[in-house]
């Protein structure tokens, strides 16, 4: 197994998703961070009124219908390998624009930018099925399980 090329490739594209689901997660709840800093009377930085903070939550959520939208031609036309770049190059981009942020709207972009890969999601089921070999496609489907009962699993 430890000299297996092939078992490699698969651990390191498995890899890739399971990053891409963990960021997911967090970009879910970063909001509950986010949030209370912007609208809070101590914040030195950027403000935002509670209507700008609340969008600022949701918009993730637009976005993805829009990236579920556009991803699924591009998936079709490009390939499933060329989308799941995209997406992870999508999810990169917006974490390196929050640190750099310096007002509202940068914010609204990373946000816009990062919703846009969560349109992807439902690539890495199928990205699972396909790089996995058969013998072993039950043991990275239980990380990345789409049930919401990882923990129950392990």
């Amino acid at each position: 197994m430890l000299g297996d090329i092939y078992f490699w490739r698969q651990v390191f594209i498995l890899t890739t998703g399971l990053f891409f689901s963990i960021s997911v997660g967090m970009m879910i709840s970063f909001p509950s961070v986010l949030t209370p800093a912007l609208v809070s009377s101590n914040s030195t930085e950027i403000r935002a009124t509670s209507n700008q903070a609340s969008w600022i939550a949701a918009i993730n959520g637009f976005a993805g219908m829009c990236g579920f939208f556009i991803l699924s031609p591009i998936l079709q036309m490009l390939g499933r390998k060329v989308v799941h770049i995209i997406c992870n190059l999508f999810i990169l981009i917006g974490w390196i624009i929050f640190p750099l942020a310096n007002n509202i709207r940068v914010l609204f972009l990373a946000r816009i930018i990062q919703g846009f890969a969560i349109g992807g999601i439902y690539i890495h089921g199928m990205i699972v099925c396909e790089y996995v070999d058969s013998k072993r496609r039950g043991i990275p489907k239980h990380f990345e399980g789409d049930d919401g009962d990882r923990i129950e699993k392990i």
